[in-house]
Order: C-alpha cells, then sequence, then structure tokens
C-alpha cells in the first residue's frame, strides 16, 4: 500500500508500507521461516532556484519464525538520509550535505592479505625478521616506487557471529565564491574577486548500540573503545589565489585524516595532517615554474604491534621547472627536498631525502604519446631499514645512492582500442637492479 504526490508538484512524497514472508522447505512440505514489515517515507523539494532538499527513511520489523536460522526472535532495523543542495547570497555560498544514519546487523570479520599479480595490488610484503614467514606486520601499503610491483590485496573474511551496529556518516561541502559580486569581464579583476574555496567534511562511525545521542550526533568523537568498531575523520579545506589565471595562481590546502578500526587483534589508529603551499608562475608561455611546499605529521599506533608505533613530522620543498616546445614536446627539471623526524618516544630517527630530476614527454595526435624520466636520489636515514617506519621514510628506496628511470609509450588505435606500454627500473646501493614493465590494451566504448 502506498500514498504518493503527483510528478508535478514542487514537494513530492511516497508514503508505503508492505509486508514479506519467506517460506522454507520443511519435511515434505514448506513452513515460514521469516515475515518481514517495512515502513517507508520519502519525500523532496525543489525550489525554483534549484535548491533540493531529499529525505528518506525506511523502518523494518523482521519477525524469524525459524529459530534455525538465528537465534534471535525479533530484529528491527532503520535506515534514514538527508540530501540538501543549497546556495546563498547569489551563489556566494553553495553547499552540499549528506547525512545518513542506520542500524542493523554485521558480520565480525577478520581480514588476510591475498597475492595477485605484480601492479594490481595495494600492498607489498616485507620481509623484516628474515624467516620467509608472511606476519601481518610485515605487509605495507606500497610507496610510489612500489606501486608497479604491488603484489597484495587485503581481503575480510567472516567470521561466525554477528553483532548490533549503529552507523552515522555526514559529508559536507561548502564553497564561496566572491567574484558573484563583481563584474568578472573587467580587463583587471578586483582583489578579492580573485579568491575562491573549497571546503569538505567527510565523518563516519559505527559503535555498538549505545545512549541515542552517541548514535545520531556524527559530531560524537570522544567514545569509549569498548562501543567502537570504526571511526574515520576527513577534513580538507584549499584557498585559491587566481585560480585559472593564465600567468600565475598560488593555493594553499590543509589536510587532516584520523581513523581508528577494531581490528581481531585490537585497535589500529593513523592520523595525519598536511599543510600544502603550491605557486605556479608561467613566463612567455613556454616556461612555468611550480613550487610546492608541504608541512606534515604522521602517527600509527597498533594495540597488538606496539613495535611498529611512530609519530613524526616532516617537511618537503619540490620546485620545478616545465619547459614547452612546439606544443608536443615537454620538459621537466625538478628537485626535491625532504626531512622528517621521529618522535622521541617512539625512537627518535630522522631521514633526510636529497632527489634531483628530469623528464621528457612527446604528444601528437594520431602518434600516440613517448615519455621518459630520470631521477638521482640521495637517502640519509639513521633508523632500523627493516621496519614498518624504515619503509615508510625510505619510500621503497634505500639508504645511500639511488638511481630511478622510466619510460612510457600510449596510443589509442583506428579501432578504438588503446595500447599502453610502460617499463621501470631502480637501482640502490647494495640491492640488485629492479626492472618493471607493463603492456596494457583495453577497448573503449
Amino acid at each position: 500500500a502506498f500514498i504518493r504526490s503527483t510528478d508535478s508538484s514542487k514537494l513530492s512524497y511516497d508514503i508505503s508500507a508492505a509486508q514479506r514472508t519467506d517460506q522454507l522447505p520443511k519435511n515434505e512440505g514448506f513452513s515460514v521461516s521469516t515475515i518481514g514489515r517495512d515502513i517507508s517515507l520519502s519525500s523532496s523539494y525543489k525550489s525554483p532556484k534549484s535548491q533540493r532538499i531529499e529525505f528518506g527513511t525506511i523502518y523494518r520489523r523482521l519477525q524469524v519464525k525459524d529459530t534455525l536460522l538465528i537465534n534471535k526472535p525479533v530484529e528491527n532495523t532503520l535506515q534514514s538520509r538527508l540530501e540538501l543542495n543549497l546556495h546563498f547570497l547569489k551563489k556566494f555560498v553553495r553547499t552540499r550535505t549528506f547525512y545518513q544514519v542506520g542500524t542493523g546487523q554485521e558480520q565480525r570479520r577478520e581480514f588476510q592479505y591475498l597475492n595477485v599479480q605484480s601492479g594490481n595490488g595495494v600492498y607489498v610484503w616485507n620481509d623484516y625478521d628474515s624467516n620467509g614467514i608472511k606476519t601481518l606486520n610485515e605487509f605495507e601499503v606500497a610507496s610510489d616506487l612500489d606501486r608497479q610491483r604491488a603484489d597484495y590485496i587485503k581481503i575480510y573474511t567472516p567470521v561466525a557471529r554477528f553483532i548490533t551496529t549503529n552507523s552515522s556518516k555526514i559529508s559536507q561541502t561548502v564553497e564561496l565564491n566572491p567574484s558573484v559580486f563583481y563584474n568578472i569581464n573587467k580587463r583587471v579583476r578586483p582583489f578579492p574577486a580573485r579568491f575562491n574555496s573549497l571546503t569538505t567534511l567527510i565523518l563516519d562511525k559505527k559503535i555498538l548500540p549505545t545512549e541515542i545521542l552517541n548514535f545520531l550526533n556524527p559530531l560524537q568523537r570522544n567514545l569509549e573503545d569498548t562501543s567502537l568498531i570504526n571511526n574515520s575523520q576527513n577534513f580538507r579545506t584549499t584557498l585559491f589565489y587566481n585560480r585559472g589565471n593564465s600567468k600565475y595562481s598560488v593555493d594553499y590546502t590543509y589536510i587532516n585524516s584520523n581513523s581508528k578500526v577494531l581490528l581481531t587483534n585490537g585497535f589500529d589508529s593513523r592520523s595525519s595532517n598536511d599543510n600544502m603551499l603550491n605557486t605556479r608562475v608561467n613566463l612567455r608561455r613556454k616556461f612555468t615554474i611550480n613550487t610546492r611546499l608541504v608541512l606534515g605529521e604522521r602517527l600509527y599506533q597498533s594495540q597488538f604491534f606496539v613495535d611498529n608505533d611512530y609519530k613524526y613530522t616532516f617537511y618537503e620543498i619540490v620546485p620545478k621547472l616545465q619547459v614547452v616546445i612546439k606544443k608536443m614536446y615537454r620538459i621537466e627539471l625538478m628537485t626535491k627536498y625532504f626531512n622528517a623526524v621521529n618522535s622521541e618516544l617512539f625512537g627518535g630517527e630522522t631521514s633526510e631525502n636529497i632527489e634531483i630530476g628530469s623528464a621528457f614527454k612527446y604528444a601528437k595526435a594520431n602518434k600516440g604519446t613517448m615519455s621518459a624520466g630520470f631521477n638521482y636520489i640521495k637517502v640519509n636515514y639513521d633508523g632500523n631499514t627493516s621496519s614498518n617506519l624504515g619503509y615508510e621514510l625510505l619510500r621503497g628506496l634505500q639508504n645511500g645512492n639511488n638511481v630511478t628511470w622510466k619510460l612510457g609509450y600510449q596510443r589509442t588505435l583506428a579501432n578504438n582500442i588503446q595500447l599502453m606500454l610502460s617499463y621501470d627500473g631502480r637501482q640502490s646501493e647494495d640491492a640488485p637492479v629492479i626492472h618493471m614493465g607493463r603492456l596494457l590494451a583495453r577497448y573503449l566504448f
């Protein structure tokens, strides 16, 4: 049964109720196994100025008649969702909001790492203790240099037990654009009109049944470990100056990310903070100078693998020069300086990287794109290289002198088949040369 509004109205709604009965074979006939009753409500409003509000909720009551399926006679679940797409002050402020809450049953899970073809994975295995046994604390997210040889993925396997969970998620995006108050067709744009910003916040948590305020309030972060299953927070804001300008531009970005996940061996916590400043200056359309400055912090804590804990601060400076010749050739010259210091509480290790590199790219219609690159990296790390922190700070390299190179070719054939060929190599002190090649062909629909 349902009640529904007409399609032409600005405010639409839909109210419905349903019942479902499932039967399973038993003895020589069928018997009722479950009875589910649903009540749902959905509504939306769209204003003449293209502002939109949508809401939806569904409540389900599942009555289990066959106790062999689950030893719980009645299960109640609720799922609700709210979406807002609004703008104010001549669209100076534009906001997008997504809020969702839900209850239900979730099966306990364990995780393990599965070996896949090189380049198709996310993780790499480092045999830190040289015993040939793969333990959970020896798998790391592949660094930029190791992505082509990453050959492990993380998979979750169910455990024979269900738990009742409450979850909430909110995603909020805010854009500020002062240029709407000015005439941007003028040759010289007013100073305030050169700025704009974009801010995003995502909060996601899953907890055991507790007080309703902890459940409905996504901003409630101070939760006891006994009620927490997982909790994550991602915040990113960027302030642009002269965005899209053909001569120069500047932008500042702040990123904060925190996560806490309950595993079979306890909680794993990760945190990162980044302050990034990017500048771009174009000189006579052929030369471009880009500079990136990063100041940040990384934290990792594990209740089970406590020897893997670290908390280090770092800064990175990356100036780059680009030269474009005849719109077909592009040459890049860059240098990078990276410095990191681990907290004295976790060992006090330090790392210093100095990198010099160059890249070449040729692109022409009907002939494809060819690219090549060469980098020299000097690494000075004073800690244990056979550790999680060592891999994190060495970034897949070794102490001392390191050299990396790469070649690539990409072309789309007449029959819509895209061909990509790549080769990457690197050499470090006291380590064999690593060669990685890939050939990929895909059809474009």
